[in-house]
């Protein structure tokens, strides 16, 4: 079964003179299905305003708000790489995503 990993963070900080790093201790982490179907995670923590993303498989992710929850296609969404470092994104807490397998 594959999976994408959600981890939430409360913030970025910034170290020295390198890029921007998430916070510790995490918030939350959430694993989602990844299928040939869009399937939606639970919406951020309210503390959340960052996440990383870590995928088992090659997938596409589109980010929504609680006033619209998103549908992933092969088309409208940004894509993952499989089993490669996590990617960061900064979000809104309450936010959700979607996700669906890609080739």
């Amino acid at each position: 079964m594959a999976i994408l990993y959600i981890t939430e963070f409360r913030e970025f900080a910034q170290i020295g003179g390198s890029g921007p790093v998430p916070r510790v201790p995490f918030v939350t982490i959430q694993q989602v299905t990844v299928s040939t179907n869009s399937i939606s995670s639970a919406a951020f923590n309210k503390a959340t305003h960052a996440i990383r993303l870590e995928a088992d498989t090659s997938c596409g992710v589109i980010f929504g708000t609680p006033a619209t929850l998103p549908t992933a296609t092969t088309t409208n969404s940004q894509r993952i790489a499989a089993n490669v470092p996590g990617e960061y994104f900064q979000v809104n807490p309450l936010d959700s995503l979607a996700v669906i397998s890609v080739s």
